[in-house]
């Protein structure tokens, strides 16, 4: 009878549990969904969910919680809202060292520093995962790119175009290949234009609306700039959410057929 009891003790927290993992797992699966149709709103309150159940230790259920820790941050990166995708990266880098995303995380994490502007913490992160994954060949480029713009930022120009050219030297295909290109092309501009205005040998008024013109050209091109950029990293990002989806589909009907 003692045996009975145990047995269905048993199979009574094991149904439970794996009743859990399916809810949590459709919780995560149509966050994806939603993430990929643009419903923010809508992924973030899935994903919050996956972090309000007990047992995230289990692993199970722990790799779920690392990636709605995850996907929030990229929910928050699309939003805009950058301190909260921080909290969020800075939480799977510190509680899931053992996840597959750990990586990655860590180079989302340097990029939405420096986006932010907290510019001397982006370029440390960055420069630890070159450190510590220089054959990741699809964020290698993307890091060295947002190094050239957290030294562009910082005034350092030089610094900036030797990582755009460690890009056109070694990443020539890669995705920011054509916008470090064109930015050279704007940095090459900026520095013959200023050439030009040192060597002004006195200023009149006709002189100085020249300059005025060409500084405001500048500010306008690299304020288009800007949002070039943001846009592509904000394509970017959608189109890994649209692979990562699409992948786990092609897994479960892997798994299916066999």
């Amino acid at each position: 009878m003692k045996s009975f009891l145990v047995f269905i003790v048993i199979f009574f927290f094991s149904f439970s549990f794996s009743s859990e993992i399916a809810e949590i797992r459709k919780l995560y699966q149509s966050a994806l969904i939603y993430l990929d149709e643009g419903k923010l709103d809508l992924a973030e309150t899935n994903l919050i969910s996956i972090l309000r159940y007990p047992n995230q230790n289990r692993k199970a259920i722990r790799t779920f919680v690392s990636k709605a820790h995850y996907f929030l941050g990229e929910v928050y990166f699309i939003k805009e809202d950058f301190n909260k995708a921080i909290i969020n990266y800075r939480i799977v880098l510190e509680r899931f060292k053992e996840e597959e995303i750990y990586s990655k995380t860590l180079y989302k994490l340097g990029r939405t520093l420096i986006i932010a502007d907290r510019l001397n913490e982006g370029i440390g992160v960055l420069e630890d995962f070159i450190l510590n994954y220089p054959q990741n060949s699809e964020l290698i480029p993307s890091s060295y790119y947002w190094l050239g713009r957290a030294y562009l930022k910082k005034g350092e120009r030089n610094r900036a175009i030797s990582y755009y050219k460690k890009i056109l030297e070694s990443y020539p295909n890669s995705y920011f290949a054509y916008e470090v290109r064109e930015s050279l092309k704007t940095l090459s501009g900026m520095e013959e234009n200023e050439g030009m205005i040192s060597n002004i040998p006195f200023v009149t008024n006709k002189n100085i609306l020249i300059e005025k013109e060409k500084k405001e050209k500048l500010e306008k091109e690299k304020e288009l700039l800007k949002k070039i950029i943001a846009l592509l990293e904000i394509k970017q990002e959608l189109l890994e959410l649209k692979m990562e989806y699409l992948n786990r589909i092609a897994r479960e009907k892997e798994e299916s057929l066999k």
